[in-house]
């Protein structure tokens, strides 16, 4: 349970390791430096509310919570079935990125109180 031993791998940057953005590129950021973005993009929610309207935020924050668990998919196989680790710290926030994408899933599809009531009046 080393999380050295998963930030320092060419794991560490998995989106230059699967190609997707050139390596030592100025976007080849190490995955926490995503994932601060990540996690920095729902911090600022209320602000994309304020610019995009309820249901463009909405839908702008379901499309980037799914993003957010495909990824995760993906370092979790990394992580066990390449490196063959377990890091606590990279476990959590796999769950806790899995919760973030529930509350934006709940959050599109089930209906307010209120929407329920504006359809009844």
């Amino acid at each position: 349970m080393k999380c050295s031993a998963v930030l320092t791998s060419e794991y560490g940057h998995i989106f230059s390791k699967l190609g997707v953005i050139p390596k030592d590129s100025l976007l080849d950021l190490p995955n926490a430096g995503f994932g601060l973005i990540f996690y920095t993009l729902f911090v600022l929610k209320p602000l994309f509310t304020a610019i995009l309207g309820s249901a463009g935020s909405k839908m702008l924050f379901f499309v980037v919570s799914i993003a957010g668990v495909a990824i995760s998919v993906v370092l979790f196989y990394v992580l066990r079935f390449i490196l063959h680790d377990m890091c606590v710290l990279c476990v959590s926030t796999y769950v806790l990125n899995g919760l973030l994408a529930s509350i934006a899933i709940a959050d599109l599809f089930v209906p307010t109180k209120a929407s329920k009531m504006k359809k009844l009046a």
